[in-house]
């Protein structure tokens, strides 16, 4: 989950034409996260608790990408002392963002 958030403030866009129809309509077309972007997190508890649901059906890390997000964008706007304000933070965009 934390890399899915990671993800969708360095590389994801939605992107239209000039027509205003999206031109990224799959996962296939935008790409996901795979284990070269990854980071190393050592985990040091692990908590489960019971499902709350008939089923037993659970999460499988979506609460990770909640935090990534804001986390991200403030750790690049304080490492560069620069105030973004869109997504993605591409190499491109933060060197004009420097560049100012």
């Amino acid at each position: 989950g934390v890399l899915q958030g990671v993800s969708q403030v360095l590389w994801e866009e939605a992107k239209y034409d000039e027509n205003g129809i999206p031109l990224i309509l799959s996962i296939g077309d935008e790409g996901v996260p795979t284990a070269l972007e990854a980071f190393y997190k050592t985990i040091t508890n692990i908590y489960q608790y019971p499902s709350p649901l008939p089923s037993g059906a659970r999460g499988v890390g979506e609460a990770g990408t909640i935090g990534a997000l804001p986390a991200t964008f403030i750790a690049i706007e304080k490492l560069l002392g620069v105030k973004l304000n869109r997504t993605p933070v591409t190499p491109d965009y933060i060197f004009s963002l420097i560049e100012k």
